[in-house]
């Protein structure tokens, strides 16, 4: 806490503004543009990558808020008195960081892939700012947002050596979508064990409804894609992937919007909402979009 102490006491207006804006890259409507551009657009093996390792980093941030409950630094500390613009947004419990988490999967993807040194510093420099803003806004402690950089990173590593989307075998890609819908169904139990025991309030178990949600949506989209639909990002025409991107991410936050505004935000509706969301992206558009420009294509990759 004495860390985020002295950054309290030397917050300026202008250095508020500023880190209140930079935070913002590691929320997941960040996330959402770049993985809907790479996977509808530019790589769709890379955005495999990128969505494999950012959903079981989630999973794995989750879990791990819901197991130790570690409290955010102003219940910590009464005297501590984090930004109050950044309070809203600060859900759940602070240990790991999920903004950090989220800034660290995307920009540590884009950063081992880029063979430039110039983006692989900005991928690296947005990653520190928006950690040291977490920081900063007194929403997290340095701890909070070290365990999640490094858990990240171990992902990112991980998912990099080990995953080939261009030559995984179809039981291989079986396996990984029960592993996954597996890690999210443990993700769901925890939290209603711990729920059942009166270990744990209802509020605190939004963002691991989600994450779960996400990670089933992840694993069936994920092994239906791969299976049967087999999308390419390849068009005939400039066009088609202007209205690709343009249209699909149009109804992807109207999708996302309309169901919270329809159906409410209860646990098992964030579920669904994610559930179907994710489903979307990388199933139900692609499906759209081949059968509107592409019908007689099969067998793509």
């Amino acid at each position: 806490m004495n860390f985020l102490f002295f950054l309290s006491q030397h917050r300026t207006d202008a250095m508020t503004t500023f880190f209140r804006f930079i935070t913002h890259f590691g929320e997941e409507t960040i996330v959402i543009l770049f993985l809907c551009f790479l996977f509808w657009c530019k790589n769709k093996n890379f955005a495999y990558r990128l969505s494999l390792g950012y959903f079981f980093s989630g999973l794995c941030v989750q879990g791990l808020k819901v197991l130790f409950q570690i409290p955010r630094p102003w219940l910590l500390d009464p005297e501590f008195h984090a930004v109050p613009q950044a309070i809203p947004k600060a859900t759940g419990f602070s240990f790991p960081s999920g903004h950090t988490q989220n800034v660290t999967t995307l920009f540590g993807f884009l950063g081992f892939a880029s063979k430039k040194w110039v983006e692989r510093f900005l991928c690296a420099l947005m990653i520190c700012l928006v950690g040291f803003s977490r920081m900063y806004l007194g929403v997290h402690t340095p701890k909070d947002v070290l365990v999640s950089f490094l858990l990240s990173i171990g992902i990112i590593i991980c998912v990099t050596l080990f995953y080939h989307p261009e030559t995984i075998t179809p039981k291989a890609d079986l396996f990984l979508s029960f592993l996954f819908a597996f890690f999210s169904l443990l993700i769901i139990a925890i939290c209603s064990v711990l729920y059942l025991q009166g270990s744990i309030e209802l509020r605190y178990l939004a963002d691991c409804s989600k994450a779960a949600g996400a990670g089933l949506g992840f694993s069936a989209a994920y092994y239906l894609e791969r299976t049967h639909i087999k999308f390419t990002t390849s068009t005939d025409r400039i066009w088609q992937q202007f209205f690709k991107y343009g249209i699909g991410l149009f109804l992807t936050f109207i999708l996302k919007e309309g169901i919270k505004v329809a159906l409410g935000t209860s646990l098992v509706i964030n579920g669904l909402r994610y559930f179907i969301l994710i489903f979307w992206v990388i199933a139900i558009w692609p499906w759209i979009f081949m059968r509107l420009f592409h019908p007689s294509r099969k067998n793509l990759k």
